[in-house]
């Protein structure tokens, strides 16, 4: 199975990367072939070839009622993704986690994708045991 990982993070763009590795880690110990994109260097990346998508970002204000608008701006050039099965995550942040993975998770509905499951992640470990068991 083909999966896409993209991560928007204009500020902690380390911290997304270590979780968007750890999921990757755990679903190519399942099998998956995995990519990771970071959304704000690679804006025009095609999503169309995968089967599976897992966008995850940081929120974009304190109490997490914004996310970055790059998010909605790769989403509508992406290619055809309407249908496709996918996963949204987001960093463990002290007031906005909910808000802002609620927030994701509409943009990604907007477009047509299906959500079949969302999480807010703490560490890399736990964001290995996602890829782990996501795809089961």
């Amino acid at each position: 199975m083909r999966v896409a990982i993209v991560y928007f993070a204009p500020k902690h763009r380390d911290t997304y990367r270590t979780l968007a590795e750890g999921i990757a880690r755990g679903l190519i110990s399942r099998g998956a072939q995995v990519d990771v994109i970071d959304g704000e260097t690679e804006k025009e990346k095609r999503l169309s070839l995968y089967e599976y998508i897992i966008m995850g970002c940081e929120p974009a204000s304190l109490f997490g009622k914004k996310i970055p608008t790059t998010v909605d701006r790769f989403l509508s050039q992406a290619g055809s993704i309407g249908g496709k099965r996918s996963c949204a995550f987001i960093g463990k942040h002290l007031f906005a986690s909910s808000r802002a993975l609620s927030q994701l998770m509409k943009s990604m509905e907007r477009e047509g994708m299906f959500l079949t499951y969302s999480e807010i992640l703490s560490n890399r470990a736990q964001a290995e045991q996602l890829g782990i068991h996501l795809l089961t």
